[in-house]
């Protein structure tokens, strides 16, 4: 299975990090610009990241 593959789980890792971090950069300025929605933009970038790799996780475990 491909989520066992240590090679791919790395691969997987590093692209949610590149999203996380981009997302963070791009959606980040325009919080701080004076758009309070885009906070709620970054808390769903950050959410959602977290369950893809918490599912990431539980695959690999194998549960």
């Amino acid at each position: 299975m491909i989520y066992r593959d240590k090679k791919w789980l790395l691969v997987m890792y590093f692209f949610y990090m590149a999203i996380l971090i981009a997302g963070t950069y791009v959606f980040g300025k325009q919080a701080l610009s004076g758009r309070p929605l885009y906070y709620l933009v970054l808390l769903l970038l950050w959410l959602g990241v977290a369950k893809n790799i918490w599912i990431l996780e539980k695959r690999r475990r194998g549960k």
